[in-house]
């Protein structure tokens, strides 16, 4: 990341793509470095760590926060920046119970997702 100034603004360099991070083997491969994330009302661009070496990529820490109260139009813009910038983008699910975000393995019931709190299979 590299961070600089003009007379009027604060200019923030990030990289689109990283160097894949696996010890297993020598290759240089270019993989992306950023991913957008919505999650319930909050839309984000984040690092995305490489997982090269299990096969896998998650979402890291948060870079810029475009939005904290996003209404369905702003998460339409949001959606169609990253794909004009093309980074990637991963929509967690809301619980059709409760409204919380599943950020993992979830059930699903009659109205859609449910996490396993609102599913009672874990009490």
């Amino acid at each position: 990341m590299k961070i600089t100034k003009d007379k009027e603004n604060l200019i923030i360099k990030i990289p689109l793509m990283q160097e894949e991070n696996n010890c297993y083997d020598d290759l240089k491969i270019m993989t992306d470095n950023l991913i957008g994330v919505i999650d319930g009302d909050i839309c984000t661009i984040n690092q995305l760590n490489d997982l090269s070496y299990k096969g896998t990529q998650q979402t890291g820490r948060v870079y810029i926060v475009v939005s904290k109260y996003a209404d369905d139009d702003e998460k339409k813009k949001f959606f169609n920046l990253c794909i004009e910038l093309g980074i990637g983008i991963d929509i967690y699910p809301l619980c059709s119970k409760c409204g919380k975000t599943i950020y993992g393995v979830h059930t699903w019931g009659d109205d859609g997702a449910e996490c396993f709190k609102c599913n009672k299979i874990i009490k």
